[in-house]
């Protein structure tokens, strides 16, 4: 870190050529890894190394990707399943123009729909409710699966997030790690 400057620095030091890399862990990646997207390639790293760094960026790429696509289909409003569960599934609301419904569009079938079938076939308000009501439910349920959550944080008096969740709107776009960790953590502890 330079001390007489207010920008802070990370330098770190590869560890086949000695070279030192301002700038960080992406940067010192994309030198290892010979992407020559931030820095000029390293000249000495293993091959298995170089691989193994590429593969990576792979499967960050199209985590990034998929995260997209989730927070595009909420943008739009369109978003009631999950990717893994084959993607969002809609259950025949009438949209805006815009892709942004209000509070009262999952009250209200569709039927200026061109497809008679779909007429016919329309589910009841309520089951409409119930199928997405369901598909909520799963979705936090799988939030608690997969990051080990103990199922007693259900009863804490901070799990009423979800209310909020549910008052602020169908659009809501979930703070990113950066927000948790920063402004949002730095709120809480103040509190």
């Amino acid at each position: 870190e330079n001390p007489e400057s207010k920008k802070h620095y990370v330098y770190l030091e590869c560890k086949y050529c000695k070279k030192v890399i301002k700038g960080g862990v992406k940067r010192m990646k994309d030198y290892l890894a010979h992407t020559k997207k931030n820095v000029a390639p390293c000249k000495e790293v293993p091959k298995d190394v170089k691989n193994e760094l590429v593969e990576y960026s792979k499967g960050t790429k199209n985590k990034h990707l998929a995260q997209a696509q989730i927070d595009e289909r909420v943008d739009s409003g369109a978003y009631f399943g999950s990717v893994m569960d084959g993607g969002a599934k809609s259950c025949h609301l009438i949209s805006s123009t815009r892709g942004v419904r209000g509070p009262m569009d999952r009250f209200i079938v569709n039927l200026d729909d061109d497809d008679e079938d779909f007429r016919n076939k329309a589910t009841p308000i309520r089951q409409n409710f119930i199928e997405m009501w369901n598909r909520v439910c799963l979705d936090i349920g799988r939030f608690f699966f997969k990051n080990a959550f103990s199922f007693n944080v259900a009863r804490s008096p901070f799990f009423s997030m979800c209310r909020s969740i549910g008052l602020y709107d169908q659009g809501l776009k979930p703070p990113s790690m950066h927000k948790l960790r920063t402004w949002i953590l730095r709120e809480e502890l103040n509190t």
